[in-house]
């Protein structure tokens, strides 16, 4: 019996202190996407929170959560450079870190995705669902 691994795709777009985040979700035959939109002063936090909402849902399977966002995939994989940072820098440091950190307990794989590319179909739609999410958060 042939076990088909989950795939979600996420994205995040960013404008005046809020990412709009976008998840597209294979499983098998069925597909779902969501977006929405949470507060944050700069982008990286949207993209990782985008992954973080996957990993939710993709925990407990065989999944692959891609990203066009290298510095997501830097938190994740622990591998940020430290270096000096304004009081403010270093909270959103730190933000960051637990928030990758609650992704790796989750055991989901998080792997790179070339964005902005018109072959990646799936990268582009999770783009559109991101710029969505951000239109939610507009009365």
């Amino acid at each position: 019996e042939l076990e088909i691994m989950m795939k979600a795709y996420v994205d995040s777009s960013y404008k005046d202190g809020i990412a709009g985040f976008g998840v597209y979700i294979i499983d098998g035959v069925k597909e779902r996407f969501f977006s929405n939109w949470i507060k944050t002063d700069n982008n990286n936090y949207g993209e990782l929170w985008a992954i973080y909402q996957a990993a939710i849902f993709c925990a407990c399977h065989d999944a692959v959560i891609y990203t066009d966002s290298q510095t997501a995939i830097a938190y994740i994989n622990q591998t940020v450079r430290d270096k000096e940072r304004t009081p403010e820098q270093y909270i959103r440091h730190q933000q960051m870190r637990v928030l990758a950190y609650k992704i790796r307990r989750l055991g989901v794989r998080v792997e790179h995705v070339k964005g902005h590319n018109k072959n990646e179909y799936n990268n582009n739609l999770a783009d559109f669902l991101a710029r969505k999410g951000l239109d939610k958060s507009r009365p």
